[in-house]
């Protein structure tokens, strides 16, 4: 029970940070903080799909190399391009015991666990929250669920931004 009320406690947080601004890269830094604090992780972005690819918006804890290697990601390339394509969760536990891993710049930043999920509006996938540790760990179930969720708040938050950007052009 502690850990369910933990996390109705972080899906608050969150949705007041997302909700605290229409200025898109706001929303975006504020959630990504809080999903890091929350969720005990070193490492995450936010990336949204722009003209068919996936877009670096938010980073936090990743080398300068990390962010020039990738600051567009095709969809479908990689753990966050499979996770925008599909609409669903990629999770990996130990990028180590993956060798088709071994070159991305997940594997070059040395991280061990990491999970890509969805960020999406009522009716499509907008981007991907990927976060990161260099600590092996599975992602129960509850955390996916719990990502997932807070992808969602994104994603409304995210349509938001972007109704009030076309109001004021």
């Amino acid at each position: 029970r502690e850990r369910e009320h933990q996390q109705l406690l972080m899906l608050n947080k969150i949705g007041e940070a997302v909700n605290q601004s229409l200025e898109l890269d706001a929303v975006l830094n504020r959630a990504l903080d809080q999903v890091l604090e929350l969720m005990r992780l070193e490492s995450g972005q936010v990336r949204l799909i722009e003209n068919g690819q996936l877009v670096l918006r938010a980073a936090r804890h990743v080398s300068e190399q990390f962010l020039a290697s990738e600051p567009v990601i095709p969809m479908g390339q990689c753990l966050c391009g499979k996770a925008a394509q599909t609409g669903q969760i990629v999770a990996v536990e130990d990028i180590g015991k993956q060798p088709l891993l071994a070159n991305t710049a997940c594997a070059c930043e040395r991280f061990r666990s990491v999970l890509s999920v969805p960020v999406r509006t009522a009716d499509r996938v907008v981007g991907v929250i990927h976060v990161a540790t260099k600590e092996s760990r599975a992602f129960d179930f509850t955390e996916r669920d719990l990502l997932m969720a807070v992808g969602q708040q994104i994603g409304v938050a995210i349509e938001k931004a972007r109704l009030l950007a076309q109001l004021r052009k």
